[in-house]
């Protein structure tokens, strides 16, 4: 990802945003996974309603756009190279959870606010997923800087970061041309 959480919190932190940059990524990464040719206007919508009471400065529009962009590019990649954007292991394992669960709210309002739920899903993994995204955003966690902890917190970004790629590919299959005989 070209913008980093470091740069967006800075420069997000200049207008009077409901979410965090963590929360923002998630609709972000929720919305697209239901429909890649989501367009600035539809994400800057979600994000701040259609008449904001604070208009935004280019510079927020510009990081909006360029995470737009970054996001998009991640989710429509053949590699497998989504990733959420959450706070680097600098910060205390406590953050980074909490930054987790965020982003998981995110997420969650990204897919309602396309009208997807865990009730429209057939695959019985993504709609797992989905209901574990309920739990995951309202969680609260306890943690000590043991390395049992920080695996586990490895293993939600993981989890995360595969179950969105999941969901994206049940609701927008790749289509596969059929071979020429």
């Amino acid at each position: 990802m070209n913008l980093d959480l470091e740069q967006l919190t800075a420069i997000t932190g200049q207008a009077e945003m409901i979410f965090s940059p963590v929360e923002m990524h998630g609709v972000l990464a929720g919305l697209l996974v239901v429909d890649k040719a989501l367009t600035e206007h539809q994400y800057l919508e979600c994000l701040v309603g259609q008449d904001p009471t604070i208009p935004l400065t280019e510079n927020v529009t510009d990081a909006l756009q360029q995470l737009l962009e970054d996001t998009k590019t991640m989710i429509e990649s053949d590699n497998f190279e989504f990733e959420p954007l959450l706070p680097d292991d600098g910060y205390a394992l406590a953050d980074r959870l909490n930054a987790a669960s965020g982003w998981a709210r995110g997420f969650i309002l990204g897919l309602s606010r396309q009208g997807v739920n865990a009730n429209k899903i057939t695959s019985p993994d993504v709609s797992q997923f989905i209901h574990d995204l309920t739990e995951i955003s309202t969680s609260e966690y306890e943690v000590d800087d043991s390395e049992e902890s920080e695996l586990i917190y490895v293993e939600l970004v993981e989890y995360l970061r595969m179950g969105a790629i999941l969901l994206q590919e049940e609701l927008q299959p790749v289509a596969t041309t059929q071979p020429l005989h």
